[in-house]
């Protein structure tokens, strides 16, 4: 069986990948800035690992292997790859299947098997940070961007790049919460399972979205016109809330998944163990601000 050894950036992990699930899950836990958008299939990086083991032998680091990702998907792109000579194949290790046409079909995603004591002491400080902030919703992403926007933070630059912007630049959240109230209480929205369901048709991988507990929420003032710069979060409808680009710091808005997601943790030490659901990545949060323990 074909193995590589990946050093992470830092140079304090060494992770064994022996498939291209392992590797899937190293590339995910050692976020790169600019990642391809379609990284995530099997088949390429098949030909990412048969590159790096060509040219690297039986060890890389991390800037060779991101650099080995983007150069094959460049080379696909362009019709330019060549398989490199004595190449093997590679076992895709764990992946969904497509039952009818027994071709791998979705990458699955994992969380780190860390004690307990260690996952306690990391939703601890989750909730330290989370103590002014407030549930609002859910957004759905992509896996290759998952790590980057929990990282980043949303970013003004490549909104409108995946998925349509029809009220306006900003950074689109499934809601669970209503308007304020006079009293300036979040207004009823629907139930996190519901709304968890409903925000996977815009892509496979959940972040919860926490806002600042005295930024209010609003409808917009006039129908169809977008407000970019409003002070509100702006509610237009049950499915969709806006927040306006003036939110995108770390004082407004707050992005996060469960703090033991394996886009968060590299860690070789503790197993990757894929989710039975897609939501359980953002089991932790619910409904009104962030209480640990429970």
């Amino acid at each position: 069986m074909p193995s590589i050894k990946l050093i992470s950036q830092d140079e304090k992990e060494e992770t064994i990948v022996r498939s291209t699930s392992d590797f899937l899950i190293w590339l995910v836990g050692n976020k790169y800035p600019f990642p391809p958008k379609n990284f995530a299939e099997h088949d390429l990086l098949e030909k990412v690992l048969q590159r790096i083991q060509a040219i690297h032998g039986d060890e890389c680091e991390f800037e060779e292997a991101w650099d080995a990702v983007v150069d094959v998907d460049a080379a696909i792109d362009d019709g330019d790859w060549e398989e490199p000579e004595d190449s093997k194949g590679w076992p895709p290790g764990e992946w969904g299947w497509d039952n009818k046409t027994g071709l791998i079909r979705e990458p699955y995603q994992f969380y780190r098997d860390m004690p307990i004591e260690i996952f306690s002491d990391l939703v601890a400080k989750l909730s330290v940070k989370l103590k002014d902030f407030r549930l609002v919703g859910y957004h759905a992403t992509s896996l290759e961007s998952v790590s980057n926007l929990l990282w980043q933070g949303p970013q003004e630059e490549p909104i409108g790049t995946v998925n349509a912007k029809g009220k306006g630049i900003g950074f689109y959240v499934n809601p669970v919460v209503g308007p304020s109230t006079s009293s300036g209480k979040d207004g009823k929205g629907p139930s996190t399972g519901q709304v968890k369901k409903s925000s996977l048709l815009w892509g496979p991988c959940l972040v919860a979205v926490y806002a600042h507990k005295d930024i209010q929420i609003r409808l917009p003032k006039e129908a169809g016109v977008p407000e970019p710069k409003a002070e509100a979060l702006l509610y237009y409808g049950a499915d969709e809330l806006v927040v306006p680009v003036n939110h995108f710091d770390e004082e407004s808005l707050l992005l996060v998944r469960n703090p033991n997601d394996f886009s968060l943790s590299s860690n070789p030490n503790y197993k990757a163990v894929k989710y039975d659901n897609p939501t359980d990545a953002v089991s932790l949060f619910e409904k009104g601000p962030f209480i640990w323990p429970r």
